[in-house]
């Protein structure tokens, strides 16, 4: 399990529907790309939005090594959209960086778990978000420990 949060090149959208709705159909075609080996050139203000955030928080090798932020490195752009899988326990402030870095390089930042766009000026909903994925993963851990 992971706290996920996907990044792509588009308009804001103008609500939260609009932008599952986009995520849906971007994801969905990545998927399709994926199954038919198809690799689309990346968006370049999207590659140099993901450059920054590895280059803060790396990926690749080290990202598997204890102590990283991601689950499933490395962090491969396709096409317009990435899809970032972090884990769980980092600070609040790992994913307040990585919303405002998209936000810096104006890409939307849509956190699937609460099927919300991120706004980067008001971080509230996604802190609400993560520590409520956070929980829920605490309880499933417990329930299988026995406890």
């Amino acid at each position: 399990m992971s706290f996920d949060l996907a990044i792509w090149v588009g308009e804001q959208p103008s609500d939260d529907n609009e932008a599952l709705a986009t995520f849906r159909r971007l994801m969905a075609q990545a998927e399709r790309d994926f199954d038919a080996g198809v690799t689309r050139a990346t968006d370049p203000t999207l590659r140099k939005c993901v450059r920054e955030i590895t280059g803060r928080y790396s990926d690749g090798i080290l990202g598997m090594l204890p102590g990283s932020i991601w689950t499933s490195p490395p962090i491969t752009p396709q096409g317009s959209i990435v899809y970032m899988n972090l884990r769980w326990g980092l600070s609040p402030a790992v994913i307040e960086f990585i919303a405002r870095t998209a936000a810096k390089h104006e890409l939307v930042c849509f956190d699937p778990q609460a099927s919300r766009v991120v706004d980067a000026a008001e971080l509230a909903s996604l802190r609400e978000s993560h520590a409520a994925s956070e929980s829920a993963f605490a309880r499933v851990v417990r329930f299988l420990k026995g406890e």
